[in-house]
């Protein structure tokens, strides 16, 4: 008896929510289907090993402009898809290319606009899916993936894309070095001298032939006495960023911006006023390129940061998803 009533609980819970996975060889996906709905939202990571839940974790003592994120945990993606499905989307979350190759560790944004194709095509050969209209959502390093899958002859009816860069990453990178540096340690000069060493390291790439171990960041400390009169060593601070990952980031974004200048789907663009991880400056830098465009949306959410939430709330800002559901009937204006 007991085993009769868990089998019926669990064909319930899969009826009412429609979720299950699509088979696509070597990726794990999770589809979470609203039969109503004519349009299926791929959602696109961020940068990082992020699994398909979109999990953040801050720990105890995360940078000073997120203290108050201290301790906290949350599921990004999972967040966005129930709500995704709430306002009228099927979606789709599948399992990021340096998280499920267990070999490689080198990949570069080239490599993830690749594996996003792949999915696409994939879902696109499904016959339960050969109704639904895709979607992509980008988010973050995701923006660029998903803008340059233009170059490529795909059926996609429109994107939301949220957190952007569009600007120079090198060089943006480098300004969050020093904003961290300068206003969570109060060090200008380490904060320059680190801008600075960004910049060099970068600029070096191509110039010899780097093994792999050579490929990472590496910036330097001066250590001086008390009075500082005289140098007593040097530090060294290891980073995880590949120099070489950076320079084809560079080149992503901008064949993006070219590409998107030539496209005539709809396309929803949003930035947090409060983010400092993808400075507001981006979406404006964008925009004014793109002033003529009819087919793209731009808008901002006040007080908001890189993770959507408002003055550090546990939940998404709602009206993220008030924007989605208004730009929605946008899909079929072609």
């Amino acid at each position: 008896m007991n085993y009769r009533i868990f089998i019926i609980l669990i064909f319930y819970a899969s009826s009412v929510f429609g979720q299950n996975a699509l088979n696509i060889k070597g990726v794990n996906t999770i589809l979470k289907y609203n039969e109503n709905s004519e349009f299926l939202v791929i959602l696109v990571h961020g940068s990082g090993k992020q699994n398909m839940a979109g999990s953040l974790s801050f720990g105890s003592r995360p940078e000073c402009f997120y203290v108050e994120y201290a301790n906290r945990e949350f599921n990004l993606f999972d967040e966005i898809s129930e709500n995704l499905v709430e306002i009228g989307f099927s979606t789709l979350r599948y399992e990021k290319l340096n998280v499920r190759d267990k070999i490689n560790d080198d990949f570069i944004i080239k490599d993830f606009i690749e594996d996003l194709n792949h999915i696409i095509q994939n879902v696109q050969s499904k016959p339960q899916l050969k109704e639904q209209k895709i979607v992509l959502f980008g988010w973050s390093e995701g923006v660029t993936v998903a803008l340059n899958q233009f170059k490529y002859d795909l059926d996609i009816a429109g994107m939301i894309l949220f957190g952007g860069v569009f600007m120079d990453p090198i060089i943006m990178k480098a300004d969050a070095y020093y904003d961290l540096y300068k206003n969570c340690e109060g060090n200008e000069e380490r904060a320059k001298s680190y801008r600075y060493q960004f910049i060099h390291q970068i600029e070096q790439v191509g110039q010899k032939n780097d093994e792999k171990y050579e490929n990472r960041l590496v910036f330097y400390d001066t250590l001086y006495n008390e009075n500082k009169s005289q140098i007593i060593g040097i530090s060294k601070k290891a980073f995880s960023y590949s120099k070489y990952y950076f320079n084809d980031f560079k080149t992503q974004v901008e064949n993006s911006i070219a590409r998107v200048s030539n496209a005539d789907i709809p396309l929803l663009i949003i930035h947090g006023e409060k983010d400092v991880n993808v400075t507001l400056e981006n979406h404006y830098f964008l925009k004014k390129k793109l002033k003529n465009q009819k087919n793209v949306s731009f808008k901002t959410l006040s007080n908001t940061d890189h993770f959507l939430r408002e003055n550090f709330n546990h939940e998404i800002n709602p009206l993220f998803f008030e924007m989605i559901s208004n730009w929605k009937a946008k899909l079929n204006w072609q």
